[in-house]
């Protein structure tokens, strides 16, 4: 009870912003080991996992008050908070047994479990039995996870009255749980961007020979003649964040700027509509839009399960690079967010390719 008055008294100040005032983030050098190969990933994973479940269940998610309380949302939507508990509890315990590899000592013997309490059980006396090297990570990444809980718990609570990527509403939509174990593709919201950044994010990724998928609003795209256009984005896959970066649920033209987006990004890149996917801004949509994505353009709403939130000017490339990697630790697959809008992106995404090729993670092509 003591752990969730702190939690309560931690984030009642950010309650009524639009978006939590701090993000999860922490120096990902305190955890003393070098991940630099599947057992490596597999047990950072697994403590990682730890942290979040433990926090999470620290937090009566069945009461109203608590989550009112906890979130800040006045009217919290209890069926999205219990139905995103579910789903992430059970992703946890898929993560885990992933970690049960054959050929290593795998964290429960090397068995399957089938719920979160048996993933606590058995990760505990590894837990508190780790060195004293292990209690700067001890500290900080459980703050991480109590900052990332509340994060996931008020989109949850906002559920369906404002949609973001924290639950479907369709299952046509994509959010990168549908990847294989350690698959993740990376994304980038908002461009063609004015100020250049976008032709330098793609120079860093083909350097590294990585592939990507940006989502353009339709009135940047129109200030790029066709042929500069397809120069820019050759060998990497286009999508539509619509025509102007507004949330559609409450824009009256969302229909004319998804058509819009979709007919223009087709002539540009000679893209058949069914392979032109729709990311929302602000992942908000509603199942109109939806339907009429499906119905019209036979194309579906592209979601992510890792936000960067590279938007944030207080933090930096090394924080940036640390959050994502501590979720993709977290999560173990998935659609990365970013925003081809900020320097600093450019320097966490080549810092998280070095990490992919010790940790043997893949950067799937999105195409």
């Amino acid at each position: 009870m003591r752990y969730i008055l702190i939690l309560l008294l931690i984030f009642t100040s950010a309650a009524h912003a639009a978006g939590p005032e701090k993000i999860a983030t922490y120096d990902r050098k305190t955890w003393p080991e070098a991940i630099d190969s599947n057992a490596a990933f597999d047990r950072a994973s697994a403590f990682e996992g730890y942290h979040f479940l433990d926090v999470l269940s620290a937090v009566d998610t069945g009461s109203a008050e608590t989550i009112r309380a906890f979130t800040g949302v006045k009217e919290p939507d209890m069926a999205s908070v219990k139905r995103w508990v579910r789903f992430a509890r059970g992703e946890l315990v898929k993560n885990f047994n992933a970690t049960q590899r054959q050929d290593a000592k795998g964290w429960g013997g090397g068995s399957k479990i089938d719920s979160a309490e048996t993933y606590l059980a058995l990760m505990r006396p590894h837990y508190l039995t780790l060195s004293p090297e292990y209690d700067q990570w001890k500290e900080r990444s459980r703050k991480f996870h109590t900052r990332y809980v509340y994060e996931q718990l008020r989109l949850a609570a906002l559920f369906p009255r404002i949609t973001s990527e924290i639950l479907k509403l369709d299952q046509s939509e994509r959010n990168g749980f549908e990847l294989n174990d350690k698959q993740f593709i990376l994304t980038f919201d908002d461009g063609p961007s004015p100020n250049g950044v976008t032709g330098k994010m793609i120079s860093e990724l083909n350097s590294r020979h990585l592939k990507a998928a940006f989502f353009l609003l339709g009135e940047r795209l129109e200030t790029l003649p066709p042929e500069k256009a397809q120069a820019l984005y050759a060998g990497h896959y286009v999508g539509s964040h619509g025509y102007t970066h507004k949330a559609h649920p409450r824009y009256a033209q969302w229909q004319s700027s998804i058509d819009r987006t979709h007919a223009l990004i087709s002539a540009v890149f000679s893209t058949p509509s069914n392979r032109i996917g729709f990311r929302p801004p602000y992942g908000q949509r509603t199942p109109e839009m939806i339907a009429h994505l499906r119905t019209v353009h036979h194309s579906l709403v592209a979601l992510w399960n890792i936000d960067s939130q590279d938007w944030n000017r207080k933090i930096g490339p090394d924080q940036l690079s640390d959050r994502v990697t501590t979720l993709i630790l977290l999560w173990r697959k998935g659609i990365i967010l970013f925003h081809d809008m900020y320097p600093k992106s450019i320097e966490a995404v080549g810092a998280l390719h070095d990490f992919s090729r010790e940790a043997n993670i893949e950067f799937v092509d999105p195409g």
